[in-house]
């Protein structure tokens, strides 16, 4: 979807009809602290709105938030933070470790966590129970099938719970936050959202621009951006290649990290490797196919997870020596890519996509790419 239809989908959802009430529930005073042990004043509650605005038998859902009082004597307008990803943000205040990365601006401005509607909702996770397909990481085509097969199932399950997935969509999710700004009685406040919740943010810009403050946009998204470009893995593993070459350790051991990347990809291509895992849903344990497409995933997956970048030269080396325990730890790791699918995940990626333009760009650089699409994966 290009910006132009975005914007029209929105002003579609601003002209129409949006029944049910909006409230506050649960609400209750509450004191926080720092890992430094600074106490906060704070409330926290849920704000209790229809799933779906545009039904007026919508159920009723509720979305968590937690409001800190600022320690400034007169504070500027509220900070109204919006993660990126799955979207849960309030647990942040109970961790006195993560609390404190939030002081410079608690110095200033009251902060208002708000986690995005279904983030923290196990109806909206559909888990697949059956069997465990062994070549679901030997290509990105049978691992799409997969995920095909999921989303077939996951449907009818949803909608037997009663639930909307209509109702998981940009424009929701910024009314959330605009209905709880009113619920609180606040008329001007500034909004933090940090990658998805840039998106959200730029929603709220454009349908509720009268109580916004100031606006900080952190790993931001554009309108039509929510798919990426190949390349950026390419980049990646270049930069790591570079990181390596200029270690006094690592260096000497492994001149060329992306020689034994392709090593360990035309490895796996002429005969893939067979690891046994445990499926964490069954328990039970399975002899799973992995391929170039397994190794891709992982490299992309966990350069994300920057924790186990120091580990990739090792799993390379491992592969390309004939030991596959690393990978296998790998694979345990995340298998759970494909037993799960979230309600809520599914419109938020597709709420944006990408224009034509671009998907012709990704198509035709993955191509090129030794890692194909694997960055979209599974969209």
């Amino acid at each position: 979807m290009n910006s132009v239809c975005w914007f029209a989908l929105l002003l579609c959802f601003c002209s129409a009809p949006v029944w049910g009430q909006v409230e506050l529930e649960k609400v209750r005073q509450k004191k926080y602290k720092t890992e430094e042990d600074v106490t906060l004043q704070g409330s926290t509650g849920y704000l209790v709105v229809p799933e779906n605005r545009q039904d007026p038998n919508s159920r009723s859902i509720r979305v968590k938030y937690v409001h800190l009082k600022s320690i400034a004597t007169e504070p500027l307008a509220p900070v109204v933070y919006l993660e990126g990803g799955g979207g849960a943000c309030t647990w942040q205040a109970e961790s006195p470790f993560d609390l404190t990365f939030w002081l410079e601006i608690l110095e200033v401005s009251d902060l208002i966590f708000i986690d995005r509607r279904g983030s923290t909702d196990d109806d909206l996770e559909y888990l697949w129970r059956e069997d465990f397909p062994s070549d679901f990481f030997l290509s990105e085509d049978i691992a799409n099938a997969h995920f095909q097969r999921m989303a077939k199932a996951a449907l009818p399950t949803f909608a037997e719970k009663g639930i909307d997935l209509r109702g998981y969509t940009i424009a929701e999710q910024a009314q959330d936050v605009h209905d709880l700004m009113g619920a609180l009685q606040i008329d001007r406040y500034s909004l933090f959202g940090f990658s998805f919740g840039s998106q959200i943010s730029m929603a709220l810009m454009e349908l509720h621009p009268e109580g916004i403050e100031r606006v900080i946009l952190a790993g931001a998204d554009g309108l039509d951006q929510a798919l990426n470009y190949p390349h950026y893995l390419d980049q990646h593993m270049e930069m790591i290649n570079d990181l390596i070459a200029q270690d006094s350790v690592m260096g000497p051991l492994m001149p060329n990290f992306l020689g034994e990347v392709e090593k360990a990809m035309a490895t796996l291509e002429k005969a893939p490797a067979r690891v046994v895992v445990k499926n964490p849903l069954t328990r039970k344990e399975q002899e799973l196919l992995v391929g170039p497409f397994g190794l891709a995933l992982v490299l992309r997956l966990d350069i994300d997870d920057a924790n186990d970048i120091p580990i990739m030269p090792r799993l390379l080396h491992s592969i390309n020596a004939g030991d596959y325990s690393l990978l296998q730890w790998f694979i345990q790791k995340r298998m759970i890519q494909g037993i799960g699918i979230p309600g809520q995940g599914i419109n938020q990626q597709l709420a944006t996509g990408a224009s034509p333009e671009r998907w012709a760009t990704i198509l035709a650089e993955a191509e090129d790419s030794p890692y194909g699409n694997v960055v979209n994966f599974p969209f």
